[in-house]
């Protein structure tokens, strides 16, 4: 197995209120960490997670991509990813999909484009206050 090398690519979603934005931080919990603490526990290895971005403290995602790099071959069958990776994900963080190809992709140098949605809403809905800025002046 010395020169396998596959690639594990997920689409993920996240509600970012309770963590420190996607990188993986010294004094605070990330999604990037909670995201290869799930993917360890999964395959049964030590993995790392790359995102196409990262996101700030706060701050959701509805389809970040991420890549992984697999050594040795799988031992999750491709049907069953999603359900394995989130059983070990908390209730804020799922992933949408999954796929392993063979050879090399990164999710940072190999994205195409990146979107960002920005919520601004002008009275206070406490169904909103995690996911909009509230501001009662003319934007």
């Amino acid at each position: 197995m010395e020169n396998f090398r596959n690639t594990l690519i997920l689409k993920v979603q996240y509600d970012g209120t309770n963590y420190a934005g996607w990188q993986r931080q010294t004094n605070a919990l990330a999604i990037q960490e909670v995201l290869e603490r799930a993917l360890t526990k999964s395959f049964n290895r030590t993995m790392t997670a790359i995102g196409a971005g990262r996101t700030d403290a706060g701050v959701h995602a509805r389809g970040q991509i991420t890549h992984s790099v697999l050594r040795e071959p799988s031992n999750i069958p491709d049907d069953k990813l999603i359900k394995a990776i989130n059983s070990n994900l908390p209730d804020d963080v799922c992933v949408t999909d999954a796929k392993i190809i063979e050879g090399k992709f990164h999710a940072t140098a190999d994205a195409i484009a990146r979107e960002y949605s920005y919520s601004v809403h002008t009275k206070y809905s406490v169904f909103l206050r995690n996911y909009s800025c509230f501001n009662n002046s003319t934007v």
